[in-house]
């Protein structure tokens, strides 16, 4: 869902729908299913130090890993 905020230039914020959110929630799951059954020697690597990378859920105003998948519904997916 997008909310226009500037006309000049035109900005709009964006924001998942419920559906998205639920959504986003499923992605996670399949991407973690995905890294279990896969050739680790195809995964995707961090270029610096080649550690195989993962998908996590992460605050970045606090700058923190979050360990738990985000239940309340104005969580913001990018």
């Amino acid at each position: 869902m997008a909310r226009p905020y500037s006309q000049r230039p035109p900005r709009a914020a964006y924001q998942l729908t419920t559906e998205g959110a639920e959504l986003a929630g499923a992605l996670r799951l399949l991407a973690h299913w995905g890294t279990r059954h896969t050739d680790r020697a195809d995964t995707p690597r961090h270029p610096t130090c080649g550690t195989p990378i993962e998908a996590r859920w992460y605050c970045p105003t606090c700058d923190q890993l979050v360990d738990d998948e985000p239940s309340h519904p104005q969580v913001h997916y990018v």
